[in-house]
């Protein structure tokens, strides 16, 4: 399990700052890591809870509901 920090939504959108989220997400799946985003003003509890209910991803790469 990966709770990837979505630091673009922190402090504004910075495109390379979401290539580079993409590209961990990425990689990450690759190797097996069920993964969940965790963006500004989102609780971990709230998505450890979407995680434990998913598959692979609990939150698709563009942060939606999978």
């Amino acid at each position: 399990m990966a709770v990837l920090l979505d630091v673009s939504t922190w402090e504004g959108r910075d495109r390379a700052a979401e290539e580079n989220h993409q590209a961990v997400q990425t990689v990450l799946a690759g190797y097996g890591w069920r993964i969940v985003n965790l963006p500004a003003g989102t609780s971990i509890a709230s998505v450890w809870q979407d995680a434990a209910n998913r598959g692979r991803y609990a939150l698709n790469p563009a942060g939606g509901a999978a």
